[in-house]
């Protein structure tokens, strides 16, 4: 097939720099004594202040241009999309790549006893809230929330105290997804409008890569050298996170929905609305293994720590989990009642969290590779759970929803 020039385009950075075009390429807790609780709150409270305080003077309120009046909510993301721009170039040719079918596998869907995640905090938002990124700073108490909202927001908060340190009037549509690269202290946010990069200390826009067609996922390289995205009109690019140059572009031929990379940094996932989950080498974006046994859009994927297990989310309502090696079916994980929207895997590889359009977030243990379960059923929303995150060394679950809410587990 004849390449298609990418629909992300060329931009040139606040900085100056030209960004080159893409590359065309082929138990509950325990009731506690008032005194206690007196004392306990009174130091939670200084701490919170502290913190609060620091990264006040720590972070700078940038300028921002107005964003645009965004667009009536969107009530279904697979609804009112814009039509498919162009066709999107396959791979280059290589060796024919795995395909694993759905086989016979473990369904679970009852429930075990287990210590549960308590709601310790709810934040309310001015929009329905789309993405969800923490970043911590152990060595200067710095815990943060980053969250994206339909209004095209990104509000950056204390997790302590919930305030806000700084709101960016980034994107001129929903903020579909936001990561972080902790090291390098980068944010990358995308929108309908293409994919922008930020320092998260300073708020200062650092380049953006503009796009005709909604970009509704990233994900960032454990080495934080590079980052993928995935579109609307099916493309899957790698970036150079450092200077956004275009390193590949490929297709999958349909809707890119979500995208993960694996712990090793040698490949990374995408789900798509074929209802396939493909794996792909970063270096080269060769495409490796397919993964065929969901009956609809696959929303959101997700890999363990230890790169052993895929989590594949569905509009089928269902969850499905992989060996990400052999790519065989190891579980298929019912009990929602509506579609899955975000999936998150705990950084000790023990539990999945699943946000879904039925308002509920549902825990299940990974820790028994032959025995899942259905640990524990959260409900606090109201509306659709679209992001779901674990934050890092910690069980500490944050929800972001349609609701316009963010809430935060213990």
């Amino acid at each position: 097939m004849v390449p298609v020039e990418p629909s992300i385009q060329s931009d040139v950075s606040l900085s100056g720099r030209e960004i080159a075009p893409p590359v065309q390429k082929t138990p509950p807790f325990p009731v506690l004594k008032t005194t206690f609780i007196s004392i306990c709150t009174s130091i939670v409270g200084a701490t919170a202040l502290t913190a609060l305080a620091f990264i006040s003077e720590s972070f700078t309120l940038p300028q921002a241009e107005t964003p645009t009046a965004p667009s009536a909510e969107e009530s279904d993301p697979h609804e009112d999309l814009p039509s498919k721009i162009n066709d999107p170039s396959e791979p280059e040719a290589h060796s024919e790549p795995d395909t694993f079918e759905n086989s016979e596998s473990n369904t679970v869907t009852s429930i075990a006893a287990a210590p549960p995640l308590t709601l310790t905090q709810s934040i309310a938002e001015s929009s329905a809230v789309w993405a969800i990124a923490t970043y911590s700073d152990e060595g200067r108490n710095i815990n943060l929330i980053v969250s994206g909202e339909e209004s095209g927001l990104i509000t950056i908060r204390d997790q302590g105290s919930g305030q806000p340190v700084r709101t960016l009037e980034a994107h001129d549509d929903t903020v579909r997804a936001i990561e972080i690269a902790p090291n390098t202290r980068r944010l990358i946010s995308s929108s309908g409008d293409g994919i922008k990069v930020w320092n998260l200390e300073t708020g200062e826009l650092l380049y953006r890569l503009p796009s005709s067609t909604p970009v509704w996922s990233i994900a960032i390289a454990p080495d934080e050298s590079r980052f993928v995205s995935g579109a609307d009109d099916g493309s899957l690019a790698a970036w150079d996170l450092e200077t956004g140059q275009s390193l590949y572009s490929t297709s999958d031929g349909a809707t890119i929905w979500s995208v993960a990379v694996a712990p090793d940094g040698k490949s990374f996932v995408s789900g798509d609305s074929n209802r396939v989950v493909c794996q792909r080498d970063l270096a080269t974006g060769q495409l490796l293994k397919t993964f065929k046994g969901h009956q609809s859009n696959v929303r959101a994927v997700a890999i363990s720590p230890d790169g052993q297990t895929l989590a594949s989310g569905s509009w089928d309502k269902t969850i499905k989990l992989w060996s990400l090696e052999t790519g065989e079916l190891q579980a298929t994980l019912e009990g929602h009642r509506d579609h899955i929207v975000s999936l998150a895997i705990s950084s000790d590889g023990d539990m999945l969290a699943s946000g879904s359009t039925d308002t509920t977030v549902k825990l299940w243990s990974l820790s028994d590779l032959s025995d899942y379960k259905l640990l524990e059923n959260l409900e606090a929303h109201s509306d659709w759970v679209l992001a779901t995150v674990f934050k890092d060394r910690e069980r500490t679950l944050i929800t972001g929803s349609k609701d316009k809410t963010i809430k935060i587990w213990e």
